[in-house]
């Protein structure tokens, strides 16, 4: 039967499948999308936490190399490298920073996954040493 002589009945059916169709496949579609999203937020929170340890430690091998000397705390660093970031970004909970000897620190940050070459630290943190000679 040619389309073009369809009754409207038919017609007005038809078009309501399709409509039906399309809305019932772009619903699973975000819902795909959103399962993806809710999988990858920690990690990406996670990323973003350990890029901001990696700013940390490298302030704080620089401060060392022009100084010969580690800042002892975690305030000493950010009033000598004011571009670092030192509280999560979700939670604002300021990062650990310890020195341990004159040429090693540790930093830390509560991590949702794990991290390999990361240690427990206190509270739950998971912690990085870092070399600074």
């Amino acid at each position: 039967m040619n389309p073009m002589t369809w009754p409207p009945r038919r017609i007005l059916f038809m078009g309501i499948v399709a409509a039906i169709l399309t809305m019932t496949l772009t619903v699973g579609v975000r819902l795909m999308n959103e399962k993806v999203a809710d999988r990858e937020a920690p990690r990406q929170a996670d990323d973003r936490r350990l890029e901001d340890l990696q700013g940390i430690a490298d302030a704080a091998v620089e401060i060392y190399k022009k100084e010969g000397a580690l800042p002892r705390t975690l305030d000493e660093l950010q009033k000598k490298a004011r571009n670092i970031r030192a509280a999560d970004p979700e939670t604002f909970e300021i990062y650990g920073y310890r020195v341990i000897d004159p040429t090693r620190i540790e930093v830390c940050a509560r991590l949702r996954e794990e991290h390999p070459g990361a240690s427990a630290g206190k509270d739950g943190r998971r912690c990085f040493e870092v070399v600074a000679n």
